[in-house]
């Protein structure tokens, strides 16, 4: 924390709104909150720590910096934790409603607490049950964020198992060509933690997997995750702090696999229809259609 309260650390005169600004003096520079400068500022000053060197060390300092400046996004929070530990903590209402909850307590008096059994089937690892639902999923929802603490949420999908389980505690996700936003990806460079939610086709409970990822190009690891021979540039390494299944209601309440309850694809927007929504009546829709489905039908960029 010293290093911390040696480095300027709030909004610079002359800065953007909202654009929280430290100075680097080791540098003689001032650096965004959102640059990786902050990370090699502070790792550089706790890497000479005794003891203080590990992956979870460097994370716990990162939050402490975006706790101190109040990180973009936040400036205008009315109240901020400077805690290591302690969450970030927003009290303002919301401009649609004054009745909010922003405390853990008042969330309790109104839900509850969790069932004694429901706690303890929270796992560090994977066990025999629990990795059938790796080596069967073809489809994972992966959750990141970035330093500022927003979320992004994305599909990735291939033959059913394509999650390689290296260890108990130790997964391995092929990483396939994108659309080249790269969002997960670049989250994952500044804000290791990572969720994952692995989904069986016609299950209705799923895996829940939270841990701390790390992108790997080590063409042994990726070698074993190759489609039609072509091994993927990149892999998501999951180093697993939490493994547990989710259960039914929310497949149920929505009878997602209720194949009756199906919709018709033609009733819903295409690609094309969404992006001439946004760029205007001048926009191509159906020739944009027709050229994707055509690269789909040649897996064009799949692998």
């Amino acid at each position: 924390m010293e290093y911390l309260d040696s480095i300027g650390v709030g909004s610079t005169p002359g800065a953007q709104h909202g654009e929280g600004q430290v100075w680097d003096r080791q540098q003689g520079t001032i650096v965004s909150n959102e640059s990786s400068e902050i990370i090699r500022m502070f790792i550089s000053a706790c890497d000479g720590l005794a003891g203080k060197t590990d992956d979870h060390w460097r994370v716990d300092m990162r939050d402490a910096i975006i706790c101190r400046s109040g990180g973009p996004g936040f400036l205008q929070s009315p109240t901020i934790s400077n805690s290591l530990n302690a969450p970030m903590t927003v009290t303002a209402a919301h401009p649609r409603t004054s009745q909010i909850i922003n405390t853990e307590v008042q969330l309790r008096a109104l839900i509850g607490e969790p069932a004694a059994l429901t706690c303890t089937k929270i796992s560090d690892r994977l066990n025999a049950m629990t990795r059938l639902f790796i080596e069967r999923s073809p489809l994972v929802c992966i959750a990141t964020s970035d330093l500022a603490g927003r979320c992004d949420l994305s599909p990735r999908g291939d033959p059913a198992g394509f999650v390689r389980i290296l260890d108990d505690r130790t997964l391995l996700m092929p990483e396939r060509p994108g659309n080249r936003l790269a969002d997960s990806l670049r989250n994952l460079l500044v804000n290791p933690h990572i969720g994952l939610l692995f989904i069986v086709p016609g299950v209705t409970d799923t895996l829940r997997v939270n841990g701390r990822a790390t992108i790997t190009v080590d063409a042994a690891l990726l070698a074993p995750c190759a489609v039609g021979g072509k091994p993927p540039l990149l892999g998501i390494l999951v180093d697993m702090e939490e493994a547990y299944t989710q259960c039914s209601k929310a497949f149920l309440r929505s009878h997602l696999w209720d194949v009756e309850r199906f919709r018709d694809p033609t009733t819903m927007p295409t690609g094309g229809q969404v992006l001439r929504a946004i760029q205007g009546e001048q926009f191509d829709a159906e020739q944009y259609d027709a050229e994707r489905a055509q690269r789909y039908r040649n897996q064009v960029g799949f692998y």
